[in-house]
């Protein structure tokens, strides 16, 4: 790999971009050292704080504006769309994920014929709501049961994949937070060579965008109808 590819959606998250931003910086500078160069694309989808105008400030990253929400998976299929890097890693940019661990993302992604590193949060004692805690050991039983996979956080936000496989996630229909059950779906039911590897958790910055139930039935069913059991 030459150049990776680094996606954020991003929805009023104001509070956290200039500490990302920051800590994202230092990381690039370490991955270019290494040899690896790195584009850093934004997706502002239709904020109503002050993050784009706070993004259109900052240097070195590319920056494509929503004027209305498009949803999560409708921002992220934004910016894969004009990713340039041999493989494409995304994660959020409200804290959770940390920037500090895209290099052993990386590292993991170029140790094998990979086609998507999952990255697996601590959910004990990691800070996440317990009702986020459930709903993740929910769908990953939920997960080995129908689909048979043994991967263990199959609603990761951050995830890497090869340049390769862009037109398969792009097709994908859902642009909610239902985006990632859907990915994590299709990457399973087509046989792609997967991995998780650990990485760390932080208490988000700002309030979450997820709605326990509503988003937890839409999860729910994008995997029945990828069993074929919903219309």
């Amino acid at each position: 790999m030459k150049k990776l590819s680094i996606v954020f959606p991003c929805h009023n998250e104001e509070r956290a971009i200039d500490e990302i931003l920051t800590r994202l910086a230092r990381v690039r500078a370490e991955l270019l050292k290494s040899g690896l160069q790195t584009e850093v694309i934004v997706v502002d989808d239709g904020s109503s704080d002050g993050s784009r105008a706070l993004l259109r400030s900052i240097k070195d990253i590319q920056l494509i504006v929503h004027d209305r929400a498009m949803g999560y998976g409708g921002a992220l299929k934004s910016g894969f769309a004009v990713c340039q890097g041999d493989a494409i890693l995304f994660l959020d940019m409200d804290r959770t994920y940390r920037v500090e661990d895209i290099p052993r993302m990386v590292e993991f992604f170029n140790s094998g014929n990979w086609d998507m590193v999952y990255g697996r949060r601590p959910f004990q004692n990691s800070g996440m709501p317990l009702f986020r805690q459930l709903g993740n050991a929910f769908f990953a039983w939920l997960i080995r049961t129908l689909l048979t996979s043994e991967i263990s956080d199959v609603c990761t936000g951050m995830r890497i994949f090869p340049r390769g496989r862009l037109k398969e996630v792009l097709s994908l229909g859902r642009d909610g937070l239902n985006f990632s059950i859907q990915l994590t779906a299709l990457s399973i039911l087509k046989g792609w060579r997967i991995t998780e590897v650990e990485i760390g958790y932080e208490d988000r910055v700002g309030k979450s965008k997820l709605s326990v139930f509503k988003d937890g039935f839409q999860f729910l069913y994008v995997v029945l109808s990828f069993r074929g059991w919903a219309k």
